[in-house]
């Protein structure tokens, strides 16, 4: 991992372009089931991504914990990283609300989702078109992409039904605006949510949506008691293997395409214990006082997120480098492979988020289902996947002209 320095020169035209495709990885990052290695990977920065994380490298690391500010700022690409950051948050800053709109209005939903279907495909297929030569190992690394990302875009398990879940009695000073839906995880008649899980008493103490005195229900014990006489969590030991290899495994999701981060933090348990862990710190920190067991499990996430995004960013650009059919073929698997998380027709339920009630209802969907031949729905929805396909494809023909173009003058 060498340390000596990165010449860089930030010029305007190319930082403004990496500011734009920043934005669009923020957008896409707002919508379930759309990761930002996904957008890198249809834009064609992918590569240049993996190589800019690689020179976050233990070298850069350390010059950062020595304050040699100059030195750590010559030795990372800045000139992409910084622009590419940028545009994420402007993105989920300025368009966080508009997608939270749209995510919970059940036609705008599946017309966003559409869209995305259609610029899924079109660029797959510009994707597979880059394997000029398909051999034995190319189809295996496809067909393997395409497991492993079903496998891990797939209904969760069955032991996360079974885990432990509480009715909480909401303050009367939480008001919740009325809707002619039925609610999943909440119970008029008595002001409570249903379906809370251990984790999420803790965050929703944390960020003082209830207090001790807070009446809950144990549906197994069929008991009562207030919040202070349940244990609310406990945390693991200050180094934790499992929690290391989540954080590891989470990072190695984000990087591939059509995989979220969050969703295998989810599959394996550990997304309500981050949350809860999260907002009993920053709780702890408002009040000037360390909580130490929540900084224990931040940490050994945190520790397995630099480490996985470390040694993954290098595989996956080494594989580029050295096997380019290879592990296009398996990006491109895997991004088909997630793409059941883009379907756009499903039937839908509504939920209460415990830690955002200000929100209202929301959306949630339940069983996917294909639309007859005769639904408006599934014309409009069609004509909007065949729009996003058209103009995908156009853009790509363009880039080649002007590719092409460019190479005859300097010929």
């Amino acid at each position: 991992m060498s340390s000596e320095p990165v010449p860089q020169k930030l010029k305007w035209g190319k930082g403004l372009k990496v500011l734009l495709s920043g934005m669009c990885m923020g957008a896409c990052d707002l919508v379930p089931g759309i990761s930002g290695g996904t957008v890198a990977f249809l834009m064609g920065f992918y590569s240049q991504l993996l190589d800019s994380l690689k020179s976050l490298n233990l070298s850069a690391f350390k010059l950062l914990l020595q304050f040699k500010f100059q030195a750590f700022f010559q030795t990372i690409a800045w000139s992409f990283l910084l622009p590419l950051l940028a545009g994420i948050i402007i993105a989920m800053a300025s368009l966080a609300q508009i997608f939270d709109f749209i995510l919970n209005h059940e036609s705008y939903r599946t017309f966003l989702y559409a869209g995305f279907c259609g610029l899924i495909a079109a660029s797959a297929y510009f994707c597979l078109r880059q394997i000029k030569h398909w051999q034995g190992i190319d189809l295996a690394m496809l067909c393997l992409g395409l497991c492993l990302a079903s496998v891990l875009t797939g209904p969760l398990p069955q032991s996360q039904a079974k885990e432990k879940l509480y009715e909480v009695r909401l303050p009367e000073s939480i008001q919740l605006v009325a809707n002619d839906r039925a609610i999943q995880n909440y119970v008029q008649s008595t002001h409570a949510l249903t379906q809370v899980r251990l984790e999420t008493l803790s965050a929703m103490s944390a960020k003082k949506i209830i207090d001790e005195e807070t009446w809950i229900y144990d549906q197994d014990l069929e008991q009562s008691f207030q919040l202070k006489d349940l244990r609310i969590i406990s945390y693991r030991t200050w180094i934790d293997l499992g929690l290391i290899g989540a954080g590891m495994l989470a990072i190695s999701a984000m990087l591939l395409p059509g995989i979220s981060g969050s969703y295998v933090l989810t599959v394996l348990g550990v997304y309500p214990t981050a949350i809860a862990a999260l907002a009993d710190f920053i709780k702890a920190l408002r009040q000037f006082s360390f909580d130490s067991d929540a900084f224990c499990v931040l940490l050994n996430l945190g520790l397995g997120i630099v480490l996985g995004g470390l040694l993954f960013c290098r595989l996956l650009s080494w594989l580029l480098q050295n096997w380019y059919q290879g592990a296009v073929a398996f990006l491109t698997g895997a991004m088909l492979g997630a793409s059941r998380t883009i379907w756009p027709f499903w039937n839908y339920q509504y939920f209460l988020l415990p830690l955002h009630l200000e929100k209202g209802v929301q959306l949630s969907p339940s069983e996917p289902f294909m639309p007859g031949l005769d639904s408006p729905l599934f014309w409009s929805s069609l004509g909007i996947s065949i729009t996003t396909f058209g103009f995908v494809l156009g853009l790509e023909f363009f880039a080649s002209y002007l590719r092409s173009k460019q190479s005859i003058r300097i010929v």
